[in-house]
């Protein structure tokens, strides 16, 4: 129970798979790189909402 004290506590991710469909993405390989970038944004507090989320999402599907 000690090791657990020092655990950092991870967010639930603000955007998931559903989100990115929605967006019209068809599943595949980049989901799991957009989710991750878009989570890391999350950890490091740039993001805090799903608006921003989706948001971010959309920016990054317009850069590939």
């Amino acid at each position: 129970m000690d090791e657990l004290k020092n655990e950092p506590i991870k967010p639930k991710p603000l955007i998931t798979g559903d989100d990115l469909i929605s967006l019209g993405l068809n599943p595949g390989p980049k989901f799991k790189n957009i989710l991750s970038e878009i989570f890391d944004e999350q950890l490091e507090g740039n993001i805090n909402s799903k608006e921003k989320g989706i948001k971010l999402a959309k920016t990054i599907l317009s850069r590939k």
